[in-house]
């Protein structure tokens, strides 16, 4: 469990942290490989052309492409579930931070998908329905997503009365 030290500022004073995880690093894989092609290319035609123009427009379109991917970075870093004792949060942002929250009140359904490159990496992607349409919250590249869709029921179902052992909810025949 991974635990950044902004989602204490979120909870409730009466709420517990129950458990929180960071992305899979996965999802910078994008913008890593367009970094490096980038710079393969820039290096390439920086060798093979002399013209001054040509080589620092190619290096300040590659200046471009490595601030995106820092920011994309710090976007990965600040991104973040969590599920607490009353709602299920999640929160993330470089330059406008957005926290959205569902109730455990309102989950309806929660549904686990995994690719093949999820299923050998360890990470998957989540969905939480609520009962009204409109709000839905879907997240990506979540780690350990096994722990938190059972995080999820066993907060959703913590009020409701256990089963008994099947010897004991079977009528006895005597």
């Amino acid at each position: 469990m991974t635990n950044p030290p902004s989602i204490q500022r979120y909870l409730l004073p009466h709420e517990r942290l129950i458990t929180s995880h960071r992305m899979h690093p996965v999802m910078l894989l994008f913008p890593l490989g367009l970094l490096v092609s980038s710079l393969i290319a820039a290096g390439i035609l920086t060798a093979s052309d002399n013209q001054s123009l040509v080589v620092s427009v190619t290096w300040t379109i590659w200046g471009v492409i490595l601030a995106y991917f820092l920011l994309k970075v710090l976007e990965w870093k600040h991104r973040w579930l969590a599920v607490t004792t009353h709602r299920i949060m999640q929160g993330g942002g470089t330059i406008f931070l957005t926290i959205m929250m569902i109730p455990f009140a309102r989950a309806t359904s929660v549904n686990i998908g995994r690719s093949t490159l999820g299923q050998m990496l360890g990470y998957a992607s989540i969905r939480i329905e609520t009962s009204s349409r409109d709000l839905t919250m879907e997240v990506e590249h979540l780690v350990y997503p096994e722990q938190v869709y059972l995080s999820i029921l066993a907060q959703q179902y913590r009020n409701t009365p256990s089963v008994a052992p099947d010897d004991q909810a079977s009528p006895q025949i005597n």
